[in-house]
Order: C-alpha cells, then sequence, then structure tokens
C-alpha cells in the first residue's frame, strides 16, 4: 500500500498529507472505532465500528447477551415465533414446537420444553444430571445414565394394567379380572392369556378351597380347571376373566379365601370369604 496522498483541497492534488493534516485523520477514526479487548467487531453504522456480544478467549467462543437472557436465538424465518434459544435465565434450553433436535444431546443442568419429543433416540444419547420434562418426552429409545425423577406418572401403552372386582353373597362369591391398558383405555386385543389361582392365604401356594364349586363366568381356561395349581387361562372378548366360587351358607365362614392372576408377569390379588364347610345334615 502506498502513500496517502491529498485528493481535495487546497494544495496540489496527489501532494502528500502534512503530519497535522495525518494526525487529524488518525484522530478522525479513532473516534469512528469503539470497542474491547476479546470481542469481536461489528459496524453500528454504515461508517462506525464497535463491539459486539461475541467474544473469544483462546480456542472459545462466547457470547455475551447483557441484559438479554436469550443469549443465542436461531429463527426459520423473520415470522418465527417459537425459535431454538439458549438463554442464561436459570440457565434453561428453550427448544421451540417447529424445532428438530438431531445428534447428542449433553446437559449439564436443567432442559426445559412445554413439549419435548424426540422421535428418533436409538442411535443418539441423551445424558443429564437432572431431566426435567413438563408434558411429554416421546422417545423411541431413552438412555439415562444418571437418575431420573419422575414426579407424575410413567404410562406405557403397551403394558397391560389389571383390575379384580368381587361380587356375590358368602355362599358365592365371584372374582371378575378386566384388562386395559395401563392408562385406562381398551386393548388393541382385548383376549389375553392370564394365570389365576386360589390360595389360603395371600403369599401362599396355590391351593383349592374346600368344598367349593368352580365355575369359569367368562373367559376361558385353557386346560381343564385345576383349582390347586396354578391355572391358564384366556380372558373373552371384552378382556374380561370371571370365576365363581359357589358353596352353601352355612356358618362359620372360611378365612378369607384369596384369588390370584398375574399377567404379563404382575401379580394382582383380592381377597373375600368363602363359606368351607360342608352341607349341613
Amino acid at each position: 500500500m502506498g502513500i496517502i496522498t491529498r485528493q481535495v483541497g487546497p494544495n496540489a492534488k496527489g501532494s502528500s498529507l502534512t503530519y497535522a493534516e495525518m494526525d487529524d485523520n488518525l484522530i478522525y477514526l479513532d473516534g469512528k472505532v469503539t470497542g474491547s479487548s476479546g470481542y469481536m467487531a461489528v459496524f453500528s453504522g454504515s461508517n462506525a465500528v464497535s463491539t459486539s456480544l461475541i467474544y473469544q478467549s483462546g480456542n472459545s467462543i462466547m457470547i455475551s447477551p447483557g441484559a438479554n437472557p436469550n443469549a443465542f436465538v436461531i429463527y426459520n424465518n423473520e415470522s418465527d415465533a417459537t425459535p431454538f434459544r439458549v438463554s442464561t435465565d436459570s440457565d434453561y434450553v428453550y427448544i421451540g414446537a417447529d424445532t428438530e433436535l438431531i445428534g447428542s444431546l449433553t446437559v449439564s443442568s436443567n432442559v426445559s420444553s412445554s413439549t419435548a419429543n424426540i422421535t428418533t433416540l436409538t442411535t443418539n444419547t441423551l445424558t443429564a444430571a437432572t431431566a426435567s420434562v413438563l408434558n411429554t418426552l416421546t422417545a423411541a429409545t431413552a438412555s439415562v445414565l444418571n437418575t431420573l425423577t419422575v414426579t407424575g406418572s410413567i404410562i406405557n401403552t403397551g403394558i397391560v394394567s389389571c383390575s379384580i372386582a368381587i361380587s356375590g353373597d358368602t355362599g358365592a362369591r365371584s372374582f371378575t379380572v378386566s384388562l386395559t391398558k395401563n392408562n385406562g383405555t381398551a386393548l388393541t386385543n382385548q383376549r389375553q392369556v392370564v394365570h389365576w389361582w386360589t390360595s389360603g392365604t395371600q403369599y401362599g401356594a396355590a391351593s383349592v378351597i374346600a368344598n367349593n364349586t368352580y365355575t369359569v363366568v367368562s373367559g376361558s381356561n385353557i386346560v381343564s380347571i385345576n383349582s390347586g395349581s396354578i391355572n391358564h387361562a384366556v380372558t373373552d372378548t371384552n378382556g374380561r376373566f370371571a370365576i365363581r366360587l359357589t358353596n352353601d351358607n352355612s356358618a362359620p365362614l372360611d378365612n378369607p379365601v384369596y384369588f390370584h392372576v398375574e399377567v404379563q408377569g404382575a401379580v394382582c390379588v383380592v381377597n373375600s370369604t368363602v363359606d368351607s364347610n360342608p352341607n349341613p345334615s
């Protein structure tokens, strides 16, 4: 670059600037440029340069948002109402509803979203010291390496929920098993395999309740009824299976009778009282 020469003025065009003229120009330029050490420069006007919010320290690039808690915002377009943004307000990461997150996400603090949907997490990783999901987290495969605390309910609609109702009098008790998804809705396939048995104690082995007749009320036993062992049955088309224990009304009443049902490895049990005495003479 050559020497800066005079282009206008009373003196000859192309002549050298005086020292005084050079000082005046440097002072003028110095007034147009402001900044701080480490900060990237940004045009603050058509012919002025000042400090941006981007700061470099060694190999690290940081953003200094000042009073604005949204340190980093990405818009899909100018009218995007739900952008991806990183906030310094309580160290939260906010993900807009129309923002798709692909890849690995490592979090040392909190992840907060009104609805966080991760549709594919089979090869990616969600790692968090504390993961807080306010509404819904949907994932094909979710791996939590540390601690996951759920303050609400964990619902998997592929798991069958079992409830047992008791009806009838002391001479004839009906135990009706009802199967639903664990969110309370009907099963996709209402006919399910269950295991059932009776016992004289809550944690005892399967046993016959003496002098009682066992009748399948709804559903069907896969094999002949053998009430002294664990029986295999199929629910009816409404997801129900019922057994009736029938005897006379003579006294005294038997100790509580426990009716057990196992479905998908979970055992449900209720107890009632059925007369076990033989018919009076």
